[in-house]
């Protein structure tokens, strides 16, 4: 088994608190040495790609040379941001890494989205930011957790991304992992509901690649790494947590993720993290 992608999060803290986040923030310090090392650990394990997830990774200042050196180690890049700390200064650098840039929007009402993230910041960086990019050789990719509170916009949505020339459009079924249950209660789908607002959007006509990823088929398909090396899965027995293998530097770690053979890439997902 080879481990094909790392999702490397920032997990100290995050500039939003969207209600459904499913990343263990802990406020340790993030060090950009550490971070360092775990990149050059990935390489020594033969990683072939790397999400730098967040909080929005951009709200360090050491991001860019972090991503200039990944890409000198040949690593396929992608960046997820909420778009609150990326800057138009960037784009030289994503443009020039061929990094995979993913932005965080919950509909493009900015009413919805709000509520939806409990948040009066990120709609207007995001819609910004995907203005300026469509003229950008950045590949763009857009990631909308589906809930009650969004799903009776996403099919407009869907035709309203069409004018920003996204390449990919992720949208995510809603996991309850490490959330209240007055959370779930508010925002969880069904799988069958989730299907049914798919099949209306896969009978569009869309220029873009339309992405969608139920829970239970996203579940064994990620290896986090915190930025201090805890390294963790979802838990094969629960839906609701995570499993923390250990330190990404400690050999019994990778073995125990062989063991239990997760952090494959989803099939609908591999053609990303393709050389390019």
């Amino acid at each position: 088994m080879t481990i094909e992608r790392v999702v490397l999060n920032f997990s100290s803290k995050c500039s939003l608190q969207c209600p459904y986040c499913f990343i263990p923030f802990d406020g340790s310090k993030v060090k950009y040495q550490d971070v360092f090392r775990i990149i050059n650990r990935f390489a020594e394990l033969n990683v072939k790609a790397i999400t730098f997830g967040g909080g929005d990774p951009f709200s360090y200042d050491f991001i860019q040379k972090l991503i200039s050196e990944a890409r000198e180690l040949g690593f396929v890049l992608h960046v997820d941001t909420n778009g609150i700390g990326l800057s138009e200064a960037d784009y030289v650098l994503l443009e020039d890494c061929q990094v995979l840039v993913g932005l965080s929007l919950d509909s493009h009402i900015q009413g919805t989205h709000n509520i939806s993230r409990e948040d009066r910041i990120s709609y207007e960086k995001v819609m910004n930011h995907l203005e300026n990019l469509k003229r950008s050789s950045i590949r763009v990719k857009v990631n909308t957790i589906a809930s009650k509170i969004n799903a009776s916009s996403l099919v407009n949505m869907a035709e309203i991304l069409c004018v920003y020339n996204i390449d990919i459009w992720s949208l995510y079924q809603f996991m309850p992992i490490l959330v209240p249950e007055s959370v779930v209660e508010t925002y969880q789908i069904s799988e069958s509901e989730f299907y049914d607002l798919v099949s209306n959007i896969h009978q569009l006509s869309l220029n873009y690649i339309f992405e969608p990823s139920t829970g239970s088929t996203r579940r064994n398909t990620y290896l986090f790494v915190s930025h201090d090396g805890k390294t963790y899965i979802h838990d094969p027995f629960s839906e609701f947590k995570y499993c923390v293998l250990g330190s990404i530097f400690d050999d019994s770690t990778i073995e125990k993720l062989f063991l239990i053979q997760s952090a494959t890439i989803r099939e609908n997902a591999r053609y990303r993290y393709l050389k390019h």
